[in-house]
């Protein structure tokens, strides 16, 4: 009952955040952002009592080693209640056997999804460039006994190479490769780069069946660093993270990352809020980026229906 009624005071919180626009003026923020300082307080105390992993969609899951995620994404962990939309289309999309890459792992929750879907015979390819995020990554996997998941330290770009990773003081799962108008840490690392291309030529050029990326605005680098990936792997569906604000802040126009993944083959749909992925047209793509304004970003299904998977292939129709 305790669990159900936080859910719905959280719920009520963040459409009120989202009816009176605080997130549009800077006061707005500032507001939010202290808010989201004292949950971030709160969730720590409450981990210390607790004492032992959560349980999340069947997982286990160690909320108190490791850097944190924000406030909010935090506590939908806790309610069981993270991008449930998204959630439940991921589950739907995998089999076992099949070949997922997690770009932007943060503490695997995604990852650990993953792999209990594809099983034994299926890989998940789990990207996390944060030190810290990435050893919480490692602790997970290890306390679920995940043998199918290989933890990549690397952050997918457009290039292989080094590029400072900037840290976000609201919490690690908003990091990002690109700065924008956010107060990053001054200590933020340097990390290691791939091209996505580079790395599954180094692999053999294995068999891709789905791509989740969350990476705050590097979307677009990672896109532009996969060419050869859709080309040699068959890549059927792309679950993306679309926040325009981040995606301007990498110097990349919202709607031409929408259009270049069109032009790449794939139809978009829209997840969050739908009981079915809805479908975008190019001709809706400039009203997605209205509403976005407020809500900040979402979560969109891209399908290239043109590949039929056959065996341990996906093939052209």
């Amino acid at each position: 009952m305790m669990h159900a009624f936080s859910s719905r005071c959280f719920g009520a919180a963040e459409d009120m955040i989202r009816g009176t626009g605080l997130r549009r003026s800077r006061l707005g923020r500032s507001v939010v952002a202290g808010l989201n300082a004292v949950g971030q307080f709160g969730l720590a105390v409450y981990f210390e009592i607790k004492r032992r992993p959560m349980r999340v969609q069947g997982q286990q899951i160690d909320c108190r080693v490791g850097a944190k995620g924000s406030f909010r994404s935090t506590l939908e962990l806790v309610l069981d209640r993270y991008e449930p939309e998204t959630t439940k289309l991921f589950r739907r999309l995998l089999q076992p056997g099949m070949t997922v890459m997690d770009i932007g792992a943060h503490a695997g929750y995604f990852s650990l999804i993953g792999a209990s879907c594809v099983g034994p015979a299926g890989t998940v390819y789990a990207f996390e460039p944060f030190p810290a995020s990435f050893q919480h990554l490692q602790r997970n996997i290890a306390l679920n006994g995940y043998k199918n998941i290989h933890a990549v330290r690397k952050a997918v770009s457009d290039k292989t190479g080094v590029h400072k990773l900037l840290v976000n003081p609201k919490g690690s799962d908003r990091n990002s490769l690109f700065a924008g108008e956010i107060p990053w840490e001054a200590d933020s690392p340097e990390v290691e780069t791939t091209r996505l291309d580079d790395f599954l030529e180094a692999c053999g050029w294995p068999r891709v069946d789905l791509i989740k990326m969350d990476i705050e605005g590097a979307e677009h680098a990672a896109l532009a660093g996969m060419k050869q990936t859709f080309e040699k792997c068959g890549v059927r569906h792309i679950i993306t993270e679309f926040s325009p604000p981040s995606l301007r802040a990498a110097g990349c126009d919202p709607q031409e990352f929408l259009q270049e993944l069109a032009d790449a083959g794939f139809s978009l749909y829209t997840i969050e809020g739908e009981v079915e992925p809805k479908p975008l047209n190019p001709s809706g793509f400039s009203g997605l980026i209205q509403i976005l304004q407020d809500r900040g970003g979402t979560n969109l299904l891209c399908e290239n229906a043109q590949l039929t998977r056959r065996g341990n292939q996906w093939v052209t129709n």
